[in-house]
């Protein structure tokens, strides 16, 4: 057998097979490596709305090639939702809070291996940067791209209408039909 982190801390912690199978592990999950999948799933925006279906399709493919999962999530926050008030101060600062949550989830299980599930400009360098830092295999699956809206628009180009809003280059109108329609997908 490989000599996985997680055999070692069997030898070490006395509390660790009990606490996993009270997790509802079988005995023999605490054999297998164990992949931390991390995602930044959640509600807080479009960019991590749709992670947990990676996270399950990730999960079934760790089972299918003998290892065994551990689940953990940290959900990111975004910059557009941040933007025009305090909150844009925390968006930059959370990325290294983000990527220190992540090594401290796998050095404190001493994870096998991660599986690093995000989409947007800070949770994928967070995940880039706890990968870097940690000493085990890592496989990053990146979220998508949001598709553009009916007008051709990104939601990143939101901000440069509602400038032409506030000079009357644009009506109301058409910026609230712009906005609507900037974000189509998750």
């Amino acid at each position: 057998m490989p000599n996985y982190k997680t055999q070692a801390i069997r030898k070490l912690s006395a509390q660790v097979d009990s606490l996993r199978l009270g997790m509802g592990w079988s005995c023999d999950d605490l054999s297998k490596p164990h992949i931390l999948i991390n995602s930044t799933s959640g509600q807080t925006h479009p960019g991590s709305i749709h992670l947990d279906g990676l996270v399950e399709q990730a999960y079934i493919g760790i089972f299918e090639a003998g290892a065994r999962a551990i689940k953990t999530c940290i959900s990111d926050v975004c910059d557009g939702i941040a933007q025009g008030h305090w909150g844009m101060r925390y968006s930059l600062a959370f990325r290294e809070v983000m990527a220190q949550l992540v090594e401290i989830q796998a050095q404190s299980q001493q994870a096998d291996g991660l599986i690093l599930i995000s989409s947007c400009d800070k949770s994928i360098p967070a995940h880039l940067i706890s990968a870097a830092r940690l000493d085990i295999p890592a496989i990053l699956i990146p979220g998508g791209s949001m598709d553009t809206g009916a007008a051709g628009l990104y939601q990143g180009d939101i901000p440069a209408k509602f400038f032409q809003l506030k000079k009357g280059e644009i009506s109301a109108s058409e910026f609230q039909r712009l906005s609507e329609d900037a974000a189509p997908t998750c």
